[in-house]
């Protein structure tokens, strides 16, 4: 029987809190790893419009897809492609509005360099 279930440990090896609790015992080491790994996650997701989700149990976890599910059925995606051919390299303002205002925009960029 099989399943996309994966809560065993990682007999790998690439459990990385788990080894630093290992060698670093009774120290910050392994929780201040775990601070650096959760603030790159938090600073791709906001440069890239996303976000990060931590369940605070496991219970949490269903109705946290929910929402990104809720989410995801809810969103819209706009390309943009200059047709400026001058070659050049420079900052392009992005900028996305509702007619009426009852649409909550979000937006992963406001601009782009060409």
């Amino acid at each position: 029987c099989s399943s996309d279930l994966n809560f065993a440990l990682n007999e790998a090896g690439a459990d990385e809190f788990r080894n630093l609790r290992t060698l670093f015992p009774g120290t910050q080491v392994p929780q201040n790893y775990l601070v650096q790994v959760r603030t790159r996650m938090e600073q791709m997701a906001s440069v890239s419009g996303g976000k990060v989700l931590f369940p605070l149990q496991f219970e949490d976890v269903v109705p946290l897809f929910a929402q990104v599910g809720k989410e995801l059925g809810t969103a819209y995606s706009l390309g943009y492609l200059s047709t400026a051919g001058d070659g050049a390299k420079s900052v392009r303002k992005i900028e996305v509005r509702s007619r009426d205002g009852s649409f909550k925009l979000v937006q992963s960029r406001t601009a782009y360099e060409r």
